[in-house]
């Protein structure tokens, strides 16, 4: 049985009112069924647990209203450690692959992650939410526990999500990966998966991309694994393409030293892309 497949003929099966899955496990869904299948009785479609582009909300979104569900994809965001979700995607959010806006009796803040300063609207940094539905411990682990809250000067505390994200003026949280995903060159530059997403995912020939840390020759180094629109596309041609487009944005302080295309990215039991998986392989890189 094609886990990814049977999802959505189980959500038609039994009329499912709500789906909830991360962007990725959507695609794969997707991908596994094309054709047509009753979603009418799908009153609420939700995506979490991961950054979501326009091309994977037009791909997810445009497959639940042909398959006749009654609402649009919403995104929202939250974490086990809260309990709960604490944003939501209301109609009103300008944005619709934001993770829209705090839910009541929660607040979310952008911190830099190394001073704990609040940042201002507009600058990416890492969530912090306070919430009161937060847990008290992880069980047996009073280290963790240490490291994921943080109190402020008014005794109050907060969750350390670990998440990488921009919260703009009217509240909306654009979520951008994870603090830990980013790539540290020894000049101490910083290189972060939605900063290359933002000149790849604009490219016509480019369709979905992942960025992952790896050794190579026992140094640390970054690279770049690409889905094409096109699957019969030249790969090195392609890859010429992405380190010129890389190399002409100003944004991008140093290119990565390795590139893949590939038609498929692997998968974990929980239907997310393996990024580890993606930082154990060694074979079929284009170097700059």
């Amino acid at each position: 049985v094609n886990p990814f497949a049977s999802y959505l003929e189980n959500a038609a099966l039994y009329k499912a009112n709500i789906l909830c899955a991360p962007p990725s496990l959507w695609v794969a869904m997707i991908s596994a069924h094309p054709e047509e299948v009753d979603l009418s009785a799908v009153k609420q479609a939700y995506t979490v647990g991961e950054p979501i582009s326009d091309t994977e909300y037009d791909i997810i979104n445009g497959f639940l209203q042909s398959n006749h569900a009654s609402d649009r994809l919403r995104n929202m965001y939250g974490m086990s450690e809260i309990n709960s979700m604490a944003t939501y995607a209301t109609d009103t959010v300008r944005s619709p692959v934001s993770a829209g806006v705090a839910v009541p009796y929660s607040t979310v803040v952008i911190c830099d992650h190394d001073t704990l300063c609040e940042l201002p609207f507009g600058k990416a940094g890492e969530v912090f939410i306070h919430t009161p539905t937060a847990m008290k411990e992880y069980l047996y682990d009073p280290k963790e526990t240490k490291e994921l809250f943080v109190r402020d000067e008014f005794g109050e505390k907060w969750v350390r999500t670990g998440d990488l994200g921009i919260l703009e003026r009217g509240g909306e949280l654009h979520l951008l990966g994870r603090i830990n995903q980013r790539f540290e060159a020894p000049d101490g530059s910083r290189i972060y998966p939605y900063m290359i997403e933002a000149v790849l995912l604009k490219m016509p020939e480019v369709s979905r991309m992942k960025m992952v840390n790896i050794l190579h020759d026992g140094s640390p180094a970054y690279a770049v694994h690409v889905i094409p629109k096109n699957l019969s596309e030249d790969p090195r041609h392609l890859a010429e393409k992405i380190f010129d487009a890389l190399s002409k944005n100003d944004a991008i302080p140093f290119l990565p030293r390795f590139i893949k295309i590939r038609d498929s990215f692997p998968r974990n039991q929980g239907g997310k892309v393996d990024m580890q998986k993606l930082a154990m392989e060694k074979d079929g890189f284009i170097s700059k």
